[in-house]
């Protein structure tokens, strides 16, 4: 996704078919040039193209996949985020409005593009050849793209959330809410209060717009943050579900197989996996392509206490004692400052706290397997003692 010289507009190419992409989307106008998308929202799925655009309304736990492209004819998108804030600005301004009968209650929808809306939206892109008019011109063509949008088939849609004290409006209020406490409890009366409607209201209401429950959405929103600490931050599993609020490493373990299809170990080895195999593939029959591939995958899958005992047989045992593991040094060595010195010290001690790894491996299974609630603890007091060693 690049961005433009507009604030809130993006370009988006790609020139193959994606995996599977879950995010949080906030809300957006998605008109396709070119290829096709598929969108899921829980056990919905939404399909556009060049002839249709995606509304995103509220701020929903997505997951979308490019369907069509290639490098021919790569998949290009714009994207123009929407402002509520606007919207209800805009409806002020204008006054009663005519808008369509409601046609659904759901924060996503795809309708067929008509031609005032695709002229206005090309006006705006046409701009970035003028940097000097976009001040001034932007706003303008951006207002026309929200009115547009507003008084198309389904602009109901947009009309509600932006109506204050409406009750889609106010179930925007719970869902910003969430957003910003997913890591804490969440308590459906809680919730309930600060957006004053009733508990009953609030869920049936909920689930018509996001298609899942307020606890659900609270899920997705962890599952998917704990992703990206994983991913992107470097952090260790159990720290991440710590983090977003999961006190069992097992529960959180389950749930994200669920949405991700993979624990989260063999999921970030697939991910690494597909990286070195992209580059593997970029340069063929190379060192990285016949050897990095298969030892990356292999510890990867590992847990670390087999890593270490494997270790531990391969240098104490198959190397004729390459690694010693009894003693703190050589004693025909005189201690000193001396590189000799140190390097046998060190030799000596490598697989001592590889064995210390691999006690604290085993006590780390046994926590997974006891629902040990002060895992991450335990997992930091791991990486302690084995840099200590």
């Amino acid at each position: 996704m690049h961005p433009t010289a507009i604030d809130d507009l993006f370009l988006i190419r790609c020139s193959a078919p994606s995996e599977l992409v879950h995010g949080l989307h906030k809300p957006a106008l998605c008109i396709i040039v070119q290829g096709s998308k598929e969108v899921r929202l829980g056990d919905e799925l939404y399909t556009y193209d060049a002839l249709h655009y995606l509304v995103v309304s509220v701020t929903l736990p997505l997951a979308g996949q490019v369907i069509d492209a290639s490098p021919d004819a790569p998949y290009l998108c714009v994207r123009l985020d929407i402002d509520p804030a606007e919207i209800t600005q805009l409806i002020s301004d204008a006054g009663p409005m005519e808008v369509a009968s409601r046609r659904g209650d759901r924060g996503l929808y795809v309708d067929r593009i008509d031609a005032s809306l695709l002229d206005a939206v090309l006006r705006l892109i046409h701009l970035l050849d003028s940097p000097r008019d976009i001040p001034m011109l932007a706003p303008l063509i951006l207002r026309e793209i929200f009115y547009r949008l507003l008084r198309s088939g389904q602009g109901q849609r947009l009309h509600e959330i932006a109506i204050a004290d409406s009750q889609a409006h106010r179930i925007t209020r719970a869902i910003d809410w969430i957003n910003q406490n997913y890591g804490k409890p969440l308590r459906i009366e809680q919730l309930a209060q600060v957006v004053n409607l009733s508990p009953s209201t609030l869920h049936h209401r909920f689930k018509a717009v996001t298609a899942m429950s307020p606890l659900q959405y609270q899920k997705q929103l962890r599952l998917q943050e704990a992703r990206r600490l994983i991913f992107s931050e470097g952090l260790e599993v159990a720290a991440a579900g710590y983090r977003v609020g999961y006190e069992s490493p097992s529960q959180f373990s389950r749930e994200y197989s669920r949405l991700f299809g993979a624990p989260p170990l063999r999921d970030l080895a697939f991910l690494l996996g597909t990286g070195i195999g992209i580059f593997g593939g970029w340069r063929r029959n190379g060192v990285v392509d016949s050897v990095l591939p298969p030892v990356f995958v292999i510890t990867s899958a590992l847990p670390y206490f087999w890593v270490g005992l494997i270790l531990i047989m391969v240098f104490s045992l198959g190397t004729n004692g390459l690694l010693p593991n009894d003693g703190g040094y050589d004693p025909i060595l005189d201690p000193g400052f001396n590189s000799t010195f140190i390097v046998d010290v060190i030799k000596h001690h490598v697989l001592d706290g590889d064995a210390a790894l691999v006690g604290i491996g085993f006590l780390q299974v046994g926590a997974i397997f006891l629902d040990f609630h002060y895992f991450p603890i335990l997992s930091h007091f791991s990486k302690l003692l084995t840099y200590s060693c």
